[in-house]
């Protein structure tokens, strides 16, 4: 039977755990939207497009803090479980590599999306703006992949696993 202390940091893993996945997850859904209004915003008549792109600003900033927050969820989820040295090396390189992609999901939104949304801000109406929607689509298509990437390492220990039985 489990301690109440050891009861609670089980229940505060899990936390983090279902916290972590579903703002990575929020992440995702709310990318593929922004993906479609770049292409609205790129499209707009040149009245309405600094209107359009101003309020998709307000996504872009929820994306950064869906991925901060993801990151403080899972490192929240490792230290829960005891830390990165409770991890046989099977799981280690999983979580050291999931760990660093999130980093490179995190630089490629700080530095390539949303700048890019306020380019596209500054361009919304002229000729430009469809170039800098295209290299904001292009961010979120890598940020996608990577994001696939990670899912694919969270349960990769599992599926080696179980294709390996028998």
């Amino acid at each position: 039977m489990l301690s109440a202390a050891m009861t609670a940091l089980l229940l505060l893993h899990v936390t983090f755990v279902v916290l972590h996945v579903a703002t990575a997850a929020a992440w995702f859904g709310l990318a593929l939207r922004l993906s479609g209004e770049s292409r609205a915003v790129a499209a707009a008549e040149p009245a309405v497009a600094p209107a359009l792109a101003l309020s998709a600003l307000r996504g872009v900033r929820q994306l950064g803090t869906f991925l901060i927050v993801s990151l403080v969820f899972a490192l929240g989820a490792v230290f829960t479980n005891g830390g990165f040295s409770t991890y046989s090396w099977a799981i280690w390189w999983n979580i050291h590599v999931s760990l660093a992609l999130l980093l490179v999901l995190i630089a490629l939104h700080f530095a390539v999306v949303a700048p890019g949304w306020r380019s596209l801000r500054a361009a919304a109406g002229t000729d430009a703006a469809p170039a800098t929607r295209r290299r904001i689509a292009a961010a979120i298509g890598v940020g996608h992949l990577t994001w696939f990437a990670i899912l694919v390492l969270m349960f990769w220990q599992r599926v080696s696993a179980a294709t390996s039985v028998g």
